[in-house]
């Protein structure tokens, strides 16, 4: 066996582990995302519709299936972010212009998927290596767009003298949630389109992680209780509507 084999099989077993290592880790914050009172139903049925496709993938192992459903949970982990925009600033142009965005990654996505389900050609080959590469860049965008926009509302909810804000600030702590969550899942995806132009075979690792990335980043915002804690409804509401108008619901 070759070299480029062995590694194949490792890079295949490790993924696998990993795969139910985080597939896991996503249940038990699902879990505990359910046990809080009042969450939004809208939330709950997104969390709900990641379990479902990231289950499914865990199950099925073809590439298409995991491409399919590897989108949705990309899909559904951006809308809410977009949702969450949205009800910070009501900025109807910009979650728009974002949503455009999402829907260019699902066309793009799907349109891969499609390809390598009817792979029969050098030409077919060619067309859906091209899709995902322009899928995947899309989708980069898409989040480091998101996150920014998050990024910068967050920004604007400081006072005119926390130009840096205080360690236990929760303004300071969202944040740097919302870079963090952007920049993990676009780094991701910007290694695998390394990767994936380079012919690596370590572009099937960190693919067969990808939807799982997505669902613990969401997960892991929402399990944290988004901006407000009991501790920290009220001077946080305060603070948005005296600074800036903005107003602030739980998720």
């Amino acid at each position: 066996m070759d070299s480029s084999a062995i590694t194949t099989n490792v890079l295949l077993l490790a993924s696998s582990w990993l795969n139910v290592g985080l597939y896991t880790l996503e249940l038990v914050l699902c879990w505990r995302y359910f046990q809080r009172p009042n969450r939004p139903f809208v939330y709950k049925l997104g969390v709900g519709a990641l379990i479902f496709f990231d289950t499914v993938v865990a199950l099925l192992s073809p590439t298409s299936v995991t491409i399919f459903m590897t989108c949705w949970s990309a899909t559904v982990e951006q809308a809410i972010l977009c949702h969450i925009y949205l009800s910070l600033t009501r900025n109807r142009l910009v979650t728009m212009g974002l949503g455009l965005l999402i829907l260019a990654h699902m066309g793009l996505a799907f349109s891969s998927g499609v390809l390598i389900l009817v792979l029969d050609s050098e030409l077919t080959v060619t067309a859906a290596l091209n899709t995902t590469t322009a899928a995947s860049v899309t989708c980069a965008a898409t989040d480091i767009c998101i996150a920014i926009c998050l990024a910068s509302t967050a920004w604007k909810l400081l006072s005119p003298t926390d130009v840096i804000p205080q360690r236990d600030s929760l303004v300071r702590r969202f944040l740097l949630l919302c870079v963090s969550a952007g920049l993990i899942v676009a780094l991701n995806t910007l290694i695998m389109i390394g990767l994936l132009l380079k012919h690596s075979a370590a572009f099937s690792f960190f693919f067969s992680c990808q939807g799982r990335v997505y669902s613990l980043t969401l997960l892991t915002k929402l399990s944290r209780g988004g901006l407000l804690s009991p501790g920290h409804q009220y001077s946080f509401e305060h603070h948005c509507d005296k600074s800036t108008g903005l107003h602030l619901q739980p998720y």
